[in-house]
């Protein structure tokens, strides 16, 4: 009896590796099929829409409706495409980089570094690109904006009371780190330094 027990469970093991393995041989279709089953229920209620609508005598049959169906929904990906998409690549030839210390800018089509700007500590939040400047914090205490054009070092400034240091992550940070993403509003840039908010 045990014996049985015992094999029966080799064979369900033994069945779902298969299974497993046939999914991840196929990842391509079952994708596809993920993605036609997200859009079936997404586009149902449209085509029971566009069934229901009359024009005299004519009622759009079920086909027409799937396919008008299919249109409005590629039509707002496109437009979701292409109105995000361009911000996005707006914003994204800047990257900060931790264990590094610094702030590249990438070319967006080739991927060659541009320039990079190092600081004395860990850049932990994406940069900010405003206008022809580039501005980001550090766990050193300090905001920073250099230039979009080539990195170089416009003006910072601390956001603690002094320059007193901490042990942070096995290496010398300021008392008063700056982990917080800069924010912009009316051309005013805002930061907040410090771990706890009793500190800053």
């Amino acid at each position: 009896m045990r014996m049985n027990t015992t094999f029966r469970n080799i064979l369900l093991f033994a069945g779902l590796l298969l299974l497993l393995s046939l999914v991840w041989f196929f990842r391509s279709i079952v994708v596809y099929i993920l993605i036609s089953g997200v859009l079936s229920i997404m586009g149902r209620p449209l085509v029971d829409l566009f069934c229901r609508i009359r024009i005299g005598r004519f009622s759009f049959p079920r086909a027409l409706g799937a396919l008008l169906t299919l249109i409005v929904i590629w039509g707002f990906f496109v437009i979701f495409f292409s109105i995000f998409v361009p911000l996005l690549t707006e914003q994204i030839n800047f990257f900060s980089t931790i264990d590094s210390d610094k702030v590249v800018a990438l070319d967006a089509q080739s991927g060659e570094e541009l320039w990079a700007c190092y600081v004395d500590g860990p850049v932990r939040f994406a940069p900010v690109a405003f206008r022809d400047s580039v501005y980001f914090t550090s766990d050193d205490g300090h905001l920073y904006c250099v230039s979009a054009e080539n990195g170089t070092l416009r003006w910072r400034v601390r956001g603690g009371p002094g320059a007193r240091q901490n042990i942070g992550n096995r290496r010398l940070i300021s008392a008063w780190p700056a982990r917080g993403g800069p924010v912009i509003e009316d051309g005013i840039v805002y930061f907040a330094a410090s771990i706890w908010p009793f500190m800053g």
